[in-house]
C-alpha cells in the first residue's frame, strides 16, 4: 500500500520526469527503503517546471515581445510589452533585453506608464510581461503591490526560460559588514545592522534569517531544529526537544475584562438534531477585541458555541474571563527548571506552547521575568507575557476543574484529590529568541533595539563563507494583488518572508482555527489570477492567501515546502451570517501542486486551509509531512467544493483528534449558490472523490467530519490505516459510498450520530476491513492486546439503531472472525450484531466476512486508483 502511494503520485503528476526530486521525497516520507526494502529512485537536481525548460519556450517568449518598452503605443494588440529585470543591474535601462532594469519596482513603473498610454491608444487589453532573469530579486523592504487602479491588469510576471529566479522578502547582508567574535563565546559572531535597517519602516516583531538552503534557528531552549524535530501530542520523542507540560507549575490567568457583545440568532435552520447547530452565534468587543483585535467577530467569544470543549469557551466569553495565559511559573527543581532560572535577561523571548490536546500552537512574547520566591536571590521562576499573547489559536485553554483528563498533574488526580484546582492546562513548551540560549550551530539572535545580529555559524573553524549567504527577512507579504484581473505569476520562486505568528490573528468562522490575514502572495478582490510553476520555499508566513472576494484563481503545478504556516489559505467576508453578497473566494482551482514540510511554527496549519470560501476545486495534489490536517474546512459557506484525486499521507504528525481532511460546520451562512437566486442556508454538497488517503501518525478517519459537518459526498476513495465514515455532533445530509477502507488498531468503519427525519446520512456500497494488524505474515489470526472491551469484530457505532433516519445498506465488513458488531447508543452498552441491526431496517443487504487475502485488498486499491489494466496486474505480482 505504501508502494501504491508512490505509483499514484506518478500517475497524478505525469509531467514530472522519473528523476524529479519530489519522487525521492515521497519515497523517503513513505519509508519505502526501511519498511519495504525498496531501492531509492534516481534523482535530478531540480523540480520539473513545465513552462520554463526549453529553447523553444525562449523563442516563443521573444517572438511575442515587442522590440522595447518604449514602443507600447505603436505596437499591435497581439504584441506583448516585455520588461526585463536583472537583479541589481547597474545600467540605466529601459527594460529591453539589451538594457534591463535592476529592480521589480522599476519594471512595474515602466509597465504602468506603458499601459496608461496603451489605454489611451485603445490597447487596454494588451498583455505586459515582466521577465525575471537569473538570481535573487530583492524588493528593498517594500512589497510589490499590484492594483487595478494603477493599470496592473493583464500583467504577467514570469522567468526567462531555462533560468532560475527568486523573489525574496529579505535583504542579503552585504559582504562589507564587519563581524566580530562575541566576548562571551568565541563560537558566536556579531555584527551591527543599524545602517541597513534604517530604511525599514516596519521591522517584523520576530526576526527571521535564512541562507540559500537553510532556516536559521532563533536561539532556543531546549535545543532543536524546528524543521526536523517534532514535539507535539503524537510525537514519541517530544521530551528531547521540549519541556513537558507538568513542569509548568502554573499558567497565569488574565484578569477579568469586559464581556463581549453577543450576536445570537436562533432557529435559522431546522435540520440538525442538535439545536446548537441550527443557530448563528458570535461575539465582538470586550475581551474578544482585547485578545483578537477590534475587528474580531469570533464564534468562540459567543454565548452559544457548540462542540467539544465548547463549554470552556462559552464560560470564558460570558464571564469576561479569558483562559489564555499572561504568564508562567515553572518548577525549579527539575533540570529544565534550573536551567530556565538563569534566564534573567529573557525580555523579547517567545514561549511556544501547545494546546493541551495539540489543536494549535500558541506563542507568547516575554515582557519581563521575576522570582516568586524572594529568598532565592539571583534566580527567576516566572515569565510575564505581553498583552494579547496566544491569539494564534481560535480557542481558550481548559482549566483543571473543567478537563481533568487533559492534565494528569492536576490536583484532582492527587492523593488526596484537590478538587479546587483551577489552573490552566497547557501542553509541552519551549522558550525561543533568548540571547543566553545561543549555544548550538545554526542559531542566531537579533537585538531589535541596537540592531545587533548574533550568529553561531554551522561551519568549520576558519571558514567564513557563511557571512556571504545570510538573508534577513523584512517583508511578510512579498507580492500583493488588489482589485486586479488577468494577472499571471509563472515560474517564479519565492523565499525569505518575515514571520507573522506574532502579528494580528483572529478566528475567521466557527472552526477551531485562528488565521493571520496575510501571505507571501496576498490576493484581495481579484479576478482570473494564475499562479503556476512556482516554488514557495522557507517562508515564515502563509504562502498564498485569498482574502475577501476573489474569483477564478488558478494555483497550479507549484511546490510548497518548509513553510512556517499554510501553503494556501482563504478568508472571505460575510455580514454576520449573511454571505449573499459573495465577498468570498469562489472558483479557486488548486491543481497539481506538491505541499510538504508545512507548519514549521504554527502547527494549526494545512496544505489548504479554507474559511468562508466556496466552489474550491482541489485536485491532483500531493500533500505529506504536516503537523495537522492536509486539508481543513473551517466552515461550509456555500459549499460546492471538490476534492478530487489527491494523495495525502503523513498528516497529523504532531497532533491528535484530527484527520488528513478535517471539517467543521458550526455556524450557518446564507448564500445563493443553491440556485443562483434564492437565499438559502443549505449549501451545495462538498464532494470528496477518488483520493488515496493514508491516516497514519495521529490521524484517525480519512475524512474527519467533525462538529456540525453536513452535505458531504464522500465516494470512491481508498483509505488506508484509517477509520471509515465519521458524521457526528449534529452533522447530517451526507453521503458516504463506494469507499475502500483498511483499518488497524482501534480504527473502525463507521461512527455516526443521530438525525432528523429526512436529513439522515446515506452510507452504502462500502468495503471496510478492520483489525488488519491482527493478521500475521502467514495470514493467521493473532490476538492483539490492549483491545479494551471491544470485540475483534467491532466495526463502529451509531447514534440510533431504532428509528435511526439514516439509510445504511449494501456494505461489506471484513473482520478477523467474520462477524460485524456495532454499538447502538439507544440500545445499551452491549455490542449488537449485523443481524440485529437489520431487524431495525438498517444495514439491509450488508454482509460480514472474514478478512480476504491481503493481496486481494491491495488489488482492489490498485484498481480504484490506477485503473484495471495489465500494468496493475504486473504490480500485483511484484507486491
Amino acid at each position: 500500500m505504501r508502494s501504491l502511494a508512490l505509483e499514484f503520485a506518478k500517475k497524478l503528476q505525469p509531467w514530472r520526469k522519473p528523476d524529479d526530486p519530489i519522487f525521492l521525497e515521497i519515497h523517503d516520507a513513505l519509508q519505502l527503503s526501511t519498511l519495504c526494502d525498496q531501492v531509492k529512485p534516481p534523482t535530478g537536481t531540480s523540480h520539473e517546471k513545465a513552462m520554463n525548460d526549453s529553447k523553444e519556450q525562449e523563442e516563443m517568449l521573444m517572438i511575442s515581445c515587442s522590440s522595447s518598452a518604449s514602443s507600447s503605443a505603436s505596437s499591435t494588440r497581439n504584441d506583448a510589452l516585455c520588461i526585463f529585470v536583472v537583479p541589481n543591474a547597474t545600467t540605466n535601462g529601459d527594460g529591453s533585453l539589451e538594457h534591463p532594469v535592476g529592480c521589480l519596482h522599476e519594471a512595474l513603473d515602466i509597465s504602468r506608464l506603458a499601459r496608461k498610454n496603451a489605454t489611451k491608444y485603445g490597447l487596454k487589453d494588451r498583455v505586459t510581461k515582466i521577465v525575471l532573469r537569473e538570481g535573487i530579486h530583492e524588493l528593498n523592504h517594500k512589497p510589490l503591490r499590484l492594483s487595478g487602479e494603477t493599470f496592473d491588469n493583464h500583467l504577467q510576471i514570469l522567468v526567462y526560460p531555462g533560468e532560475e529566479a527568486w523573489i525574496s522578502g529579505g535583504i542579503t547582508l552585504p559582504q562589507s559588514l564587519k563581524w566580530d567574535r562575541w566576548d562571551q563565546s568565541d563560537k558566536v559572531w556579531v555584527t551591527n545592522l543599524s545602517e541597513i535597517m534604517q530604511n525599514v519602516s516596519n521591522l517584523p516583531s520576530v526576526p527571521s534569517v535564512f541562507t540559500t538552503d537553510t532556516r536559521l534557528i532563533r536561539a532556543r531552549y531546549p535545543n532543536g531544529n524546528p524543521e526536523l524535530d517534532q514535539w507535539g501530542y503524537a510525537t514519541p520523542d517530544k521530551d528531547r526537544v521540549s519541556i513537558p507540560s507538568d513542569e509548568a507549575l502554573e499558567w497565569h490567568k488574565p484578569p477579568k475584562g469586559e464581556v463581549p457583545t453577543f450576536d445570537y440568532i436562533p432557529n435559522l435552520k431546522n435540520d440538525s438534531l442538535m439545536d446548537g447547530y441550527n443557530m448563528y452565534a458570535s461575539g465582538h468587543g470586550g475581551v474578544c477585541a482585547d485578545q483578537w483585535g477590534p475587528e474580531a467577530d469570533s464564534y468562540w467569544c459567543s454565548n452559544y458555541s457548540q462542540g467539544g470543549w465548547a463549554e470552556v469557551d462559552r464560560e470564558a466569553a460570558m464571564t469576561g474571563q479569558l483562559q489564555l495565559p499572561v504568564g508562567l511559573t515553572w518548577n525549579t527543581t527539575t533540570e529544565h527548571g534550573q536551567h530556565l532560572s538563569r534566564l534573567n535577561q529573557a525580555k523579547g523571548g517567545i514561549v511556544f506552547a501547545w494546546h493541551s490536546q495539540s489543536w494549535a500552537m500558541h506563542m507568547f512574547q516575554i515582557s519581563s521575568s521575576s522570582n516568586s520566591n524572594a529568598s532565592e536571590e539571583g534566580t527567576i521562576n516566572q515569565f510575564q507575557f505581553e498583552k494579547g499573547g496566544g491569539k494564534q489559536g481560535g480557542r481558550n485553554w481548559c482549566r483543571c476543574d473543567q478537563c481533568t483528563y487533559a492534565g494528569r498533574w492536576c490536583g484532582q488526580h492527587q492523593d488526596p484529590p484537590d478538587n479546587t484546582d483551577t489552573r490552566l492546562i497547557g501542553g509541552s513548551w519551549i522558550v525561543e529568541n533568548v540571547l543566553l540560549e545561543l549555544d548550538q550551530p545554526g542559531e542566531f539572535w537579533y537585538n531589535a533595539t541596537s540592531h545587533e545580529l548574533y550568529v553561531y555559524p554551522n561551519t568549520t573553524e576558519g571558514d567564513n563563507s557563511w557571512t556571504n549567504n545570510l538573508h534577513f527577512a523584512t517583508l511578510p507579504n512579498i507580492l500583493e494583488l488588489h482589485n486586479v484581473s488577468n494577472v499571471e505569476i509563472i515560474g517564479v520562486n519565492f523565499r525569505d518572508s518575515a514571520a507573522t505568528f506574532m502579528s494580528d490573528w483572529s478566528a475567521p468562522s466557527g472552526g477551531d482555527w485562528s488565521l493571520h490575514r496575510g501571505g507571501t502572495i496576498f490576493l484581495e478582490n481579484t479576478v482570473d489570477v494564475v499562479i503556476r510553476n512556482c516554488t514557495f520555499r522557507r517562508l515564515d508566513s502563509n504562502a498564498v492567501f485569498l482574502s475577501r472576494r476573489n474569483r477564478n484563481v488558478l494555483i497550479q503545478k507549484n511546490v510548497f515546502e518548509w513553510l512556517a504556516e499554510n501553503a494556501i489559505a482563504t478568508w472571505g467576508e460575510t455580514e454576520k451570517h449573511d454571505a449573499t453578497k459573495g465577498d468570498q473566494p469562489w472558483n479557486t482551482m488548486i491543481y497539481d501542486n506538491v505541499m510538504r514540510e508545512l507548519g514549521i511554527y504554527e502547527k494549526q496549519s494545512s496544505g489548504v486551509g479554507q474559511a468562508k470560501a466556496a466552489l474550491t476545486d482541489i485536485r491532483n495534489n500531493i500533500m505529506f509531512n504536516l503537523p495537522r490536517a492536509a486539508i481543513n474546512f473551517n466552515d461550509m459557506t456555500g459549499g460546492g467544493d471538490k476534492v478530487f484525486r489527491n494523495l495525502l499521507f503523513n498528516t497529523c504528525r504532531e497532533s491528535g483528534d484530527h484527520g488528513p481532511i478535517n471539517s467543521w460546520d458550526r455556524q450557518p451562512y446564507l448564500t445563493k449558490l443553491r440556485d443562483g437566486q434564492t437565499p438559502s442556508f443549505d449549501p451545495l454538497p462538498r464532494e470528496i472523490f477518488g483520493n488515496y488517503i493514508i491516516a497514519n501518525y495521529g490521524a484517525d478517519q480519512g475524512v474527519d467530519n467533525d462538529d456540525g459537518s453536513s452535505w458531504f459526498h464522500v465516494r470512491n476513495n481508498v483509505f488506508f490505516d484509517a477509520a471509515g465514515v465519521k458524521m457526528d455532533y449534529g452533522g447530517h445530509d451526507s453521503v458516504y459510498e463506494n469507499n475502500l477502507v483498511m483499518a488497524s488498531g482501534r480504527k473502525r468503519c463507521i461512527g455516526i450520530g443521530s438525525f432528523k427525519a429526512g436529513h439522515g446520512d446515506i452510507i452504502q456500497n462500502n468495503r471496510c476491513a478492520v483489525r488488519l494488524d491482527s493478521i500475521s505474515s502467514t495470514e493467521q489470526l493473532t490476538r492483539v492486546s490492549e483491545l479494551g472491551e471491544d470485540s475483534l469484530d467491532n466495526v463502529g457505532g451509531l447514534g440510533r439503531c431504532k428509528e435511526s433516519n439514516a439509510r445504511i445498506s449494501n456494505n461489506t465488513y471484513y473482520t478477523p472472525e467474520g462477524d460485524a458488531m456495532f454499538y447502538c447508543n439507544d440500545i445499551g452498552d452491549e455490542e449488537q450484531s449485523l443481524v440485529v441491526l437489520q431487524t431495525y431496517g438498517i444495514e439491509n443487504s450488508s454482509i460480514s466476512q472474514k478478512h480476504p487475502p491481503l493481496k486481494l485488498l491491495v488489488q482492489w486499491a490498485q484498481e480504484m486508483l490506477l485503473g484495471r489494466n495489465e500494468d496493475v496486474k504486473e504490480s500485483q505480482t511484484s507486491i
